[in-house]
């Protein structure tokens, strides 16, 4: 079965980073992930290297949008354009 490559829905983009959402098992079908999130337009579900669970950042709190706890992370320098977030804790 033939498969036709969907870019990504945008969720941000913010000093030059875009943030994407990501789907349950690489499937648009399937539906996007709640918390999940990555940098990488080509990224796949969660095991992407770039993909990252937004309640892992040093701004995460659960009373701020996340919008505002991934902006906050890209200033700080912990999100970078396809930058895999393990790298970050090495």
């Amino acid at each position: 079965m033939p498969y036709v490559w969907t870019d990504p829905a945008i969720f941000l983009t913010h000093n030059s980073v875009t943030i994407y959402h990501i789907y349950k098992n690489d499937f648009a079908e399937e539906g996007m992930r709640e918390n999940w999130f990555t940098t990488d337009i080509c990224g796949g579900d969660c095991d992407d290297p770039c993909a990252f669970d937004v309640r892992d950042l040093s701004t995460y709190a659960a009373d701020i949008p996340y919008e505002q706890i991934i902006c906050e992370a890209i200033d700080k320098g912990e999100l970078k354009k396809e930058t895999p977030l393990k790298e970050l804790e090495a």
